[in-house]
């Protein structure tokens, strides 16, 4: 629930950003959701090969969540740096 919240303000602000920039907001949206989810993704994997998989041990699988939402952030950042630079 709490990735589906971040998601949407974030998208909300890529937008606003992307208007400023004279850019299609739905375009970067769209990348903005792509580019979190593949983070994620990319973050459970790491998060897999450096601590393991136990689906047993339920605050092993929350340290896990958190890691892979942390690294969906880093994705919305990276396009909310990509964005920054363009004219």
């Amino acid at each position: 629930m709490l990735e589906i919240i971040l998601l949407y303000f974030s998208c909300k602000h890529i937008g606003s950003l992307a208007t400023e920039k004279n850019l299609k907001p739905s375009r970067w949206k769209i990348i903005t959701i792509l580019t979190w989810l593949s983070f994620e993704l990319f973050g459970v994997m790491i998060g897999v090969l450096l601590f393991g998989f136990n689906p047993n041990s339920t605050s092993h699988l929350w340290g896990l969540m958190l890691f892979a939402l942390c690294c969906g952030f880093g994705g919305y950042l990276f396009i909310r740096n990509l964005l920054e630079r363009k004219p």
